[in-house]
């Protein structure tokens, strides 16, 4: 009986030890494919990508290693310097083509005998460009410039919506200047085309919001 107990205990310890050796094997194994997985993945990106792929594996990398990552890629970071610089460039240059039609647009609203009474004249709705003086209407003046041959393209740019913004900078110019509903006053539209050291073209609309 203790030779059939002994011979039992030792069967059963035996499938316990082979049952571990086998749940260890399977937890090695799993781990590795993980690991080949990883690495076949990162692979992959280097080869379809190789200078984006770095820079993203060399940020896993460090990420897995618990290291903050807060390196740019110098290919990246030049391609973003480019499109700042280029989008800086044309800001500037709108904004320097749109001064200077304005200033042409003064010029020729004096020689036309209007005065000037005030000139970029900021509201919550926008900006009032020009604000002159015909006899005793007061007119409020939306200048576009364009640098093209013909002022088609700035005409087309004075949308309804931007007559309705431009008609609420006006009601606030007018109550915040304490002028009452018998002031009398109209909108005109200064069309500029900017072309080369030509000289510019200029069409002025008058009461343009009865087009």
């Amino acid at each position: 009986t203790t030779l059939a107990t002994t011979a039992t205990v030792t069967a059963e310890f035996i499938s316990i030890i082979r049952f571990s050796s086998l749940v260890n094997y399977l937890a090695f194994t799993t781990q590795k494919n993980f690991q080949a997985n990883d690495v076949s993945a990162e692979q992959h990106n280097c080869n379809t990508r190789p200078a984006l792929a770095r820079f993203q594996l060399q940020r896993r990398r460090l990420q897995r290693d618990g290291k903050p990552s807060c390196q740019t890629s110098p290919i990246m970071g030049a391609s973003l310097k480019r499109h700042r610089e280029a989008g800086n460039s044309l800001m500037a240059n709108t904004l320097q083509t749109g001064a200077a039609g304005e200033a042409i647009a003064r010029r020729f609203l004096r020689n036309k005998g209007y005065a000037i009474v005030d000139a970029n004249w900021s509201t919550t709705f926008g900006e009032l460009d020009i604000i002159a003086k015909q006899d005793e209407t007061l007119v409020f003046v939306e200048v576009k410039t364009r640098r093209a041959a013909s002022t088609e393209r700035a005409l087309e740019a004075v949308t309804s919506a931007k007559h309705e913004r431009m008609l609420k900078a006006i009601y606030q110019y007018l109550h915040d200047h304490d002028l009452d509903a018998e002031t009398q006053w109209r909108v005109d539209v200064i069309a500029v085309a900017i072309n080369g050291d030509r000289r510019p073209r200029i069409d002025h609309v008058e009461d343009a919001f009865d087009w």
